[in-house]
């Protein structure tokens, strides 16, 4: 207790007063549903918006390790779609292009392709490692690629983080992998794996998590440069849990904010926040604690225009989904619980005036399960408004974008253990507008 104590301390905890989400105020917005449709067979993990409608991407269940992309215009018709022999892909639009990644059936290297009209292959490049390589993210670089994954041998064997430049035609300028350092006589090999990267300001921000001897470990951010050389990194000293709650956003001052749960004593930790600058130097970290033993999951965040940060996740304290708010310096200014969201809040949205959360919990009912994507629209005055689209089965949100006036939600439930895509167009509508 006392170490664990002591550790709290060295983490910089601090406290605020837990409230439930705001009521909602005299509404100025509200929501009207646009249209909704639903793919047997599908999951949509990922989406991107276009000038003129969205692209969805996903595992089909009937296909094995296929992937399907498909192109969705502005009123919901599907354009055209196109199922790659692709697993764990990634997906990227820059300019209008449409760029996707994954492991290829069989081969143990990423393919990138490039799709043009009707999702048709424009051209594809292979990024290959001595070990088996999968893609996580794919970035636009001021008109290059960037891919983030790792590369693995099968068997007990360490596992390293990848990244390779490339440009649109498939010409590659560099691949690296970073790998984490164990120590002799360790029973496990170590592990490096990315949580999160981000392209800004010319450089390729990595987040990675190690693992060392079968355990957690001091995480690191690095910066690569456009020759891949490594610009800068932070390396945390407190030993962080296997586990999830990991997040890794850009900032609007070419900094960047770390996330992830420390492990304090036998137990998890609650979540801890790392502020660092454009060159890496540390600016301010602090615990979330809410003073309880219980674990609190940070899943996604943003930055809003004034300078606020606002993160987004689960307490297992309050059970229910929960938001901190921080300023620029890192001190608490709210944290809020939203009961609605029961297993946690996935997605904050940046929005005019406020932001938008996100949530996709389910429940047993009838001897199988029935979810919900869930989506809360939180404003200065409080909740603007909220919608629930409920579904058979267990939900799942793989993104949620926000254009001028319609947001889109991509995901699937499974009702009785079969997957369904679902996308949803909604339209907010403001007073002011």
């Amino acid at each position: 207790m006392a170490l664990a104590a002591l550790i709290a301390g060295a983490l910089g905890c601090g406290r605020s007063e837990l409230r439930v989400g705001p009521p909602p105020p005299e509404p100025s917005c509200g929501v009207r549903d646009g249209w909704q449709r639903v793919f047997p067979g599908r999951a949509f993990t990922a989406a991107a918006p276009l000038a003129d409608g969205w692209v969805a991407l996903g595992p089909v269940a009937s296909l094995g390790d296929k992937t399907s992309v498909m192109r969705i215009a502005a009123d919901g018709a599907v354009a055209w779609e196109r199922a790659l022999d692709q697993r764990q892909s990634a997906l990227s639009v820059a300019s209008g292009a449409v760029t996707v990644a994954g492991s290829v059936g069989g081969s143990p290297d990423v393919e990138v392709m490039g799709l043009g009209d009707g999702g048709a292959p424009q051209w594809t490049a292979k990024v290959a490692t001595p070990d088996e390589d999968h893609a996580q993210a794919l970035l636009d670089d001021q008109g290059a690629l960037v891919l983030v994954g790792t590369a693995s041998k099968y068997g007990p064997a360490a596992m390293k983080a990848l990244v390779a430049r490339l440009h649109p035609g498939g010409a590659i300028d560099w691949q690296q992998t970073f790998a984490a350092q164990g120590k002799p006589g360790d029973l496990f090999p170590p592990e490096e794996l990315p949580f999160g990267a981000f392209a800004a300001a010319g450089r390729v921000v990595v987040g990675a998590r190690r693992w060392l001897n079968g355990g957690g470990g001091p995480p690191a951010v690095f910066a690569l440069d456009r020759q891949g050389a490594i610009a800068w990194q932070h390396d945390e000293t407190i030993e962080y849990e296997r586990g999830g709650g990991w997040l890794l956003l850009p900032t609007r001052d070419g900094g960047s904010l770390m996330v992830g749960m420390p492990r304090t004593g036998p137990t998890q930790g609650p979540s801890r926040a790392v502020r660092l600058d454009a060159a890496g130097q540390v600016v301010w970290a602090r615990s979330l604690d809410d003073g309880s033993s219980d674990q609190e999951l940070v899943m996604d965040g943003i930055e809003l225009p004034n300078g606020e940060l606002v993160l987004a996740g689960y307490s297992a304290h309050s059970v229910s989904g929960e938001v901190w708010r921080l300023d620029a310096a890192g001190e608490i200014l709210a944290r809020e619980a939203y009961p609605e969201a029961r297993n946690g809040i996935v997605r904050v949205v940046a929005m005019p005036g406020g932001y938008l959360l996100a949530s996709s919990p389910f429940a047993s009912a009838g001897g199988g399960y029935r979810g919900s994507f869930v989506l809360l629209r939180v404003g200065a005055g409080g909740i603007a408004w909220r919608r629930e689209i409920t579904r058979d089965g267990m939900a799942a949100i793989g993104e949620v974008l926000v254009g001028e006036r319609t947001i889109l939600v991509a995901g699937h439930f499974y009702p009785n253990q079969q997957m369904e895509g679902v996308l949803v167009a909604l339209t907010e509508e403001c007073a002011s507008r």
